[in-house]
């Protein structure tokens, strides 16, 4: 194969779905922790949502400034990324009195303990870097 070709998409590795136990809570017939599945995000699909979090602030002397929503970029992420359960399902979303599937993710997993490991688990699947990686690099 020559080195162009290594660039051709349909040589390229696909990153597989993941799979984490978000709610303790939630479980199946023989009391096991109901799976999430999760898929990886591409970069293209990254910056739409960043664009679509983005605001416009007024700064000194008049400026206006594009500023982005790093809390609702990173609620829309976590949600992207989650396969199974479907967050958009009318049904789920009715049954805990929610519209949208960032508000859904946030519904269903309402430990905060648990939100907390389950976006460090997301990010860290998506290859950022956690502040617990951080912690532990200071250690080192």
């Amino acid at each position: 194969m020559g080195e162009l070709e290594r660039f051709l998409k349909t040589n390229r590795m696909q990153k597989p779905n993941a799979f984490y136990p978000a709610v303790k809570g939630i479980t199946d017939d023989d009391g096991n922790t109901v799976m999430w599945e999760l898929k990886h995000l591409s970069t293209a699909e990254s910056e739409e949502l960043k664009r679509e979090c983005m605001y416009s602030s007024e700064g000194k002397n008049g400026i206006v400034r594009e500023r982005l929503d790093s809390a609702k970029y990173m609620e829309r992420l976590l949600a992207a990324c989650v396969v199974y359960p479907d967050l958009r399902s009318a049904t789920l979303q009715d049954s805990y009195g929610v519209y949208t599937p960032e508000e859904l993710l946030k519904a269903i997993i309402d430990e905060p303990s648990e939100y907390a490991a389950f976006s460090d688990y997301v990010y860290g699947m998506l290859g950022f870097t956690t502040f617990g990686d951080k912690v532990e690099q200071a250690k080192n």
